[in-house]
């Protein structure tokens, strides 16, 4: 490809070093369920590290490893019960 060319968006998997197909295969459809979004935080200054919001949590996406607990987002249902069920309020909406 020239300097000077455009790109459309089927030369991206030519560049990406993807198959170069046009896009219309049901494979190159975009998928939103493969998007991962996760609606909580938690604030490190609020959390007292009581460990209730990783009890709470239906699928285990509350880790508190290292003295700090997050949110693995690739589990995180975004159901709200550990904002609920912290008593410091330090989970909160994105």
């Amino acid at each position: 490809m020239k300097d000077n060319e455009k790109l459309n968006t089927n030369d991206l998997d030519k560049v990406s070093g993807g198959n170069g197909t046009d896009g219309t295969e049901e494979e190159n459809k975009f998928d939103p369920s493969a998007v991962v979004y996760c609606g909580y935080r938690i604030d490190s200054s609020y959390c007292t590290y009581c460990g209730i919001c990783a009890d709470a949590c239906p699928t285990g996406a509350i880790d508190g490893i290292g003295g700090s607990y997050s949110i693995n987002t690739g589990l995180c249902t975004n159901c709200g019960v550990c904002a609920g069920e912290c008593p410091s309020g330090a989970i909160m909406e994105t």
